[in-house]
């Protein structure tokens, strides 16, 4: 009888589980990760994404603070590696990051960085600085994009690009046609400013007037989208733009559509976006904001457009194009299509973090 193979422990840790793209990515990791790796995850706010991990039995804690400045948190993740002792730390979150570094270091564990997700620092002082230490803590950093890496200053010997995957299991969820008809745009995102719903809906308002059979999804939730929602209010009650309830679940709204958008403010530009990931895996061509990670995902002319930040008129005038050329827009859909199987698939992105924690156990 031959022995059985040893299993090592990784601890996942994140500031909250809410939903976002993010947190998604770190359930997604914690769900495939191949059966040598025991796992747990520990957060300091739950959120959908806790329910998530639970209802694929992967063990999770949360561990609220009590008010802003509460370090409680810090004690019971301290607790919980004393008693567990896993091998490697990945820190999704910076502050879960921070409070696990002392402990490890007298212990030697290694910690894995994972906070960058986007290609700029955090526009609040608090967070940069944060960010910038749980990095300078940390043993290994892995980010979701070049553009990531590039703003911290990290180089190839400190860091390592890993960009994100897709659950095929979410495929599951398309119906055979879910098309309406109409040429219909979807932008995907949180309803925070840096998520540029404001030049999507003027560019909806542009192209519509000029007639034609147009259709306007914006999904997300988030502190804008009661005073998105009123700003529309005109294409809203002509059954231009809809504002649809989608929870944990955009795929089906997305395979509705022709064409995926994603704008961003000039302050802010993505790492490696979902939403631009799931257009490309639903053969939809993408127009998205020149900047960050996105020049490294959507080829300009092959696989959609590269457009600047704050120009609703250089997306209506990609949009109509798109509108009067459809064949050439499904071959855009088609060409990104094939770029997300190469990049985008959940047995890559494990397998990369995977060989990334070999290297550290």
């Amino acid at each position: 009888m031959y022995p059985s193979k040893r299993r090592y422990k990784v601890l996942i840790t994140d500031d909250g589980l809410d939903i976002g793209g993010k947190e998604h990515q770190l359930s997604l990791l914690a769900k495939y990760l191949p059966n040598e790796w025991e796992r747990k995850v520990w957060a300091m706010n739950g959120g959908p994404n806790h329910e998530n991990l639970l209802a694929h039995n992967i063990s999770s804690s949360v561990r609220s603070r009590k008010w802003r400045f509460d370090i409680s948190p810090a004690f019971d993740l301290w607790k919980l590696i004393l008693d567990w002792r896993p091998e490697i730390i990945h820190a999704w979150g910076w502050m879960g990051c921070i409070a696990a570094a002392p402990l490890c270091r007298i212990l030697g564990i290694p910690i894995i960085n994972g906070v960058i997700r986007g290609s700029n620092r955090p526009l609040r002082w608090t967070q940069s600085l944060g960010q910038w230490l749980s990095l300078k803590m940390a043993d290994g950093i892995i980010a979701n994009s070049r553009a990531g890496l590039e703003v911290w200053g990290i180089t190839n010997k400190n860091g390592i690009v890993v960009y994100n995957g897709f659950d095929p299991e979410r495929l599951k969820l398309l119906k055979q046609s879910n098309k309406n008809g109409k040429f219909t745009v979807v932008m995907v995102g949180r309803m925070f400013e840096e998520k540029d719903f404001s030049r999507y809906i003027d560019a909806a308002r542009l192209v519509s007037k000029e007639g034609g059979s147009w259709r306007f999804l914006a999904i997300g939730f988030g502190p804008e989208r009661s005073k998105l929602v009123a700003s529309a209010k005109d294409l809203i009650e002509m059954k231009i733009l809809e504002f649809p309830e989608a929870g944990m679940e955009v795929i089906p709204l997305i395979d509705s559509a022709d064409v995926g958008v994603l704008m961003t403010t000039p302050l802010i530009y993505e790492g490696c976006s979902n939403a631009i990931m799931e257009y490309m895996g639903l053969r939809l061509p993408v127009i998205c904001t020149l900047g960050g990670g996105n020049q490294e995902i959507v080829i300009d002319g092959q696989t959609g457009f590269l457009i600047p930040p704050g120009k609703s008129e250089a997306l209506a005038d990609r949009l109509r194009f798109l509108y009067e050329n459809r064949d050439l827009a499904r071959k855009m859909g088609d060409a990104g299509h094939k770029r997300f199987l190469q990049l985008f698939s959940a047995e890559r992105m494990v397998e990369e973090t995977v060989e990334y924690y070999n290297q550290y156990k």
